[in-house]
């Protein structure tokens, strides 16, 4: 983020106000949920990157797991 120039001969005035609490509430719910989104993001992504370097089973048999799975499930 950088700081803006103001253009000659004319001068920003920032007037803040303070938060209501339900602003704080709703900003600090905001900050929750977007820190939840990212550790998500991030334990999933160790996820898929700990199964690759897993390796492959052998002789692997897609129609015999998935009935398997069927029995197991359904």
């Amino acid at each position: 983020m950088g700081l803006i120039k103001e253009p000659k001969g004319i001068d920003f005035i920032i007037k803040s106000q303070r938060l209501t609490k339900k602003e704080k509430a709703a900003i600090i719910e905001y900050i929750k949920q977007y820190k939840l989104k990212q550790s998500k993001k991030k334990k999933t992504a160790q996820a898929l990157i700990k199964g690759e370097k897993s390796g492959f089973v052998k002789n692997f048999d897609a129609k015999t797991n998935l009935k398997k799975l069927h029995s197991k499930h359904l």
